[in-house]
């Protein structure tokens, strides 16, 4: 066994921060997250359980943590593409909906993490918590919505119930792809009979046109991306 993990500096402390972080990513890619323990993420890092806990004072810290690791990706990837977009609102929502399907459709753990798994109990909350924004990625859609309201591009009765169906239509497609991709290498008992699954692109490419569709239907002009 190699010398055990002491981080001292700033500068280390943080190094080994994140190192914690990916780890835990790699390990709950592989297992179910209730079934890793804090002692078996600080063995995978030739650490002591102790000092783990000098980072992430409980299980459902460290989830935090990782949870809001993902969401800064995402966040980036969002505001990169509002910073660099020119064009209409609705182009603008159609363009962070494609965008969300093809990272979330190529990496499934920050999808699960972001808008699927149930955060851990916990008695008390700690440090990271109470800092987190816990704000859905729901709400960059229904920001951009209601601009596109006020700017005249789109007219619907309720701006929550509009957002939330053009929400599932995004989550849904990302969880049937989830399913095609993964279907051919699974034993379903239930549907062990299916063997006429269509391919992943040929679902995607059906869906972004349901969802161009839609946002085209509540659309004040003929939109023509």
């Amino acid at each position: 066994m190699g010398r055990k993990t002491r981080a001292r500096a700033p500068e280390k402390k943080e190094a080994q921060y994140q190192i914690i972080i990916e780890t835990a990513k790699e390990m709950y890619k592989k297992s179910d997250f209730q079934t890793i323990s804090m002692n078996s993420i600080a063995k995978r890092l030739n650490m002591e359980q102790s000092n783990l806990y000098n980072y992430f004072k409980s299980k459902r810290e460290l989830w935090i943590a990782v949870r809001s690791s993902y969401r800064e990706e995402h966040d980036k990837i969002i505001e990169s593409i509002i910073e660099n977009h020119n064009g209409t609102n609705l182009e603008l929502i159609y363009k962070l909906a494609t965008a969300m399907i093809d990272k979330m459709g190529s990496d499934f753990s920050m999808f699960l993490f972001l808008f699927v798994a149930m955060i851990p109990p916990s008695k008390s909350s700690g440090p990271i918590e109470e800092s987190y924004d816990f704000r859905h990625g729901f709400f960059h859609f229904r920001d951009i919505i209601e601009v596109a309201i006020d700017d005249g591009e789109l007219k619907v009765d309720d701006i929550d119930l509009f957002t939330y169906q053009l929400w599932s239509m995004i989550f849904g497609e990302i969880k049937a792809e989830t399913h095609l991709k993964f279907k051919a290498k699974v034993i379903d008992p239930i549907n062990n009979g299916d063997k006429k699954l269509i391919p992943r692109e040929n679902y995607r490419a059906y869906a972004l046109k349901t969802i161009k569709d839609f946002l085209f239907k509540n659309a004040t002009y003929k939109p023509s991306f």
